[in-house]
C-alpha cells in the first residue's frame, strides 16, 4: 500500500507557496531600497551605516529565511525525515547568524554613536532580543533532540509538539519585533510631526510592515492547514508505537 506522504499536494498549496515567495522577495527588495535610498547605504562607519544592517539582517534572519524554514516539513513532505531534518537545521542555522549580524549592529551603531545610543530601553529592544534568545534556545534544543546526538524516539515524540509550537511562536514575536521595531524607526528617524505628514519614506517604511504581514500571513496559512501536514512514512511510525508501548 502506498504511504500517505507519497500523496502530492494539490495545485493550491503551489500557487499559496509562490505567493508566498513573491511577497518574500519583494519584502527584501523594499527592505534595501528603503535602506539605500534614504538611509544612505550599508557600511560599518559611519554608526548611521552600520545600524542599516540591522533590519536588513533582521527581515532576511527571522521572516523570510525563518518563514520558509517553517514550510520545509510542507514542501518536501515525501523526503526522508533525516533528510528534512538537515534542510531545516540548515536555514535555522542561517536565520541565527543572520540574527546575530543584525544584533552586532545594532548594538555596534548605539555604542559608536556620537553621543552613544541607549541600548535595550524600547518596548521593541525587549521583544526582540527576547525573540532572538528564544530563538537560539530552540535551535540548541533541536539539534540536541532530533539531529545530534538525537534522543530516544519516544522522548523525540514527546517533545515534537513542543518544538513544533515553539517554532511558530517565535516567528509570530518576529513579526512583532519587526512591526514594532518599523514603527520605532519611523519615529525616531523622522520625529512624529514628519511621520504624521506621511512623507515617502514613511510610506515605503509602512508597507515594508504590511509586507511583513502578508508574508506572515500566507506562510501561517500553509503551516497550520491541516491538509498540507507532512504525514509520516511507515519507518517512522514506528516512534509513534514505542511511545503508546511506554504509557501502556
Amino acid at each position: 500500500m502506498d504511504s500517505p506522504t507519497r500523496k502530492p499536494l494539490g495545485q493550491d498549496f503551489f500557487i499559496v507557496f509562490g505567493v508566498a515567495q513573491v511577497i518574500g522577495v519583494i519584502l527584501v527588495i523594499l527592505t534595501i531600497v528603503w535602506l539605500v535610498q534614504y538611509n544612505g547605504g550599508f557600511g560599518w562607519t559611519p554608526s548611521t551605516k552600520e545600524f542599516n544592517f540591522h533590519p536588513l539582517f533582521m527581515l532576511l534572519g527571522f521572516i523570510y529565511v525563518g518563514g520558509n524554514a517553517l514550510l520545509v516539513y510542507r514542501l518536501l513532505r515525501n523526503e526522508p525525515k533525516p533528510k528534512l531534518k538537515i534542510v531545516h537545521a540548515v536555514l535555522n542555522g542561517l536565520s541565527l547568524i543572520f540574527a546575530i549580524i543584525g544584533l552586532v549592529a545594532a548594538f555596534g551603531s548605539h555604542n559608536n554613536a556620537n553621543p552613544p545610543i541607549p541600548n535595550l530601553y524600547t518596548l521593541h529592544s525587549w521583544i526582540g532580543l527576547g525573540t532572538f534568545i528564544l530563538f537560539g534556545l530552540q535551535f540548541v534544543a533541536g539539534l540536541v533532540s532530533f539531529l545530534f546526538p538525537g534522543m530516544p524516539g519516544p522522548l523525540r515524540a514527546i517533545i515534537l509538539p513542543y518544538h513544533v509550537y515553539g517554532g511558530t511562536a517565535i516567528f509570530a514575536l518576529s513579526v512583532v519585533a519587526v512591526i514594532s521595531g518599523l514603527n520605532e524607526r519611523a519615529i525616531f528617524k523622522l520625529t512624529a510631526k514628519v511621520y504624521g505628514t506621511l512623507p515617502t519614506e514613511a510610506y515605503i517604511m509602512n508597507f515594508i510592515g504590511v509586507v511583513v504581514v502578508l508574508f506572515a500571513l500566507t506562510v501561517g496559512y500553509l503551516v497550520t492547514k491541516a491538509e498540507y501536514k507532512r504525514q509520516p512514512r511507515p519507518e517512522e511510525q514506528q516512534l509513534t508505537m514505542q511511545l503508546e508501548e511506554t504509557q501502556q
